[in-house]
């Protein structure tokens, strides 16, 4: 299970800062705060009474979530492959692996990608993930050491190859 500590290490910073200035209004945004995530936040901080809250669902209706068995890795490699091939030629993607095996494979069918997990230097994550911004590679196979808030504003898709080890990661 996450905890705040985990998903926003800068936020706990925040709380010195709070301490020393505490009639400074403050916001803190995440997409991904459960709700047991969010009271850990408001505890570090030191957050009581007088806050504002706002969530929304997670569920939007300008997006398609579709879900496909898997009977064997090999044949869904190729459906993923055929998938992009035929809906999304040219167009910027991520597929999320459990993982680097996972990551590194799914290379082999002929789609324009780089694979990015934790196993990489820091330096050779990073120009991976500024080919992957700047679309200079068309995919990006990751693992969860990619992250899962990426600001990118011409993502066409996302595929969850694996299962995720926690439904907060």
């Amino acid at each position: 299970m996450s905890t705040g500590h985990d998903i926003r290490r800068d936020y706990s910073q925040l709380g010195q800062l709070r301490l020393n200035y505490s009639k400074i209004n403050i916001t803190l945004l995440t997409a991904t705060a459960t709700l047991r995530v969010q009271q850990d936040i408001l505890q570090q901080l030191n957050i009581t009474g007088n806050y504002k809250l706002f969530t929304q669902s997670f569920n939007r209706s300008d997006l398609i979530y579709e879900c496909i068995s898997k009977e064997n890795n090999d044949l869904t490699l190729s459906q993923i492959a055929n998938l992009i091939k035929i809906n999304y030629q040219n167009q910027c993607g991520i597929i999320y692996c459990f993982s680097r095996v996972e990551s590194q494979y799914l290379l082999a069918h002929n789609i324009h990608a780089l694979s990015y997990h934790a196993g990489l230097n820091d330096s050779l994550r990073q120009t991976i993930h500024m080919k992957w911004i700047n679309d200079e590679c068309q995919v990006i196979c990751a693992t969860v050491a990619f992250g899962m808030g990426i600001d990118k504003n011409n993502v066409r898709f996302v595929i969850h190859f694996s299962m995720l080890q926690s439904i907060e990661v």
